[in-house]
């Protein structure tokens, strides 16, 4: 039984298209973020987005002063070295 639900889980992650991100709502807790600003940076970068999802939940949502937007700035001063900007920001997340 877990694992059905399990592989549901990784199924619809997988399936996940920009329209879905575009529809998330941030919650109305009243912590300061920058979400469309998030978004924005995300796309700029070419992150997929099943990797934008986990994203900005690791980030709650672009939290603002939160270690995702060092990473940004990180990925903007690497001169194209980092290739992988959408795995580069959830290794910082996962810190």
């Amino acid at each position: 039984m877990r694992e059905e639900c399990d592989q549901r889980s990784a199924t619809r992650k997988r399936n996940l298209t920009q329209e879905d991100i575009d529809r998330m709502q941030v919650p109305p807790d009243g912590c300061p973020r920058n979400f469309s600003g998030l978004l924005e940076n995300l796309r700029l970068f070419r992150v997929p987005p099943a990797e934008q999802y986990t994203i900005v939940l690791k980030s709650n949502y672009g939290e603002i002063g939160g270690d995702i937007w060092k990473g940004f700035s990180v990925i903007r001063g690497s001169g194209g070295k980092i290739k992988l900007p959408g795995h580069y920001l959830l290794s910082v997340l996962n810190k």
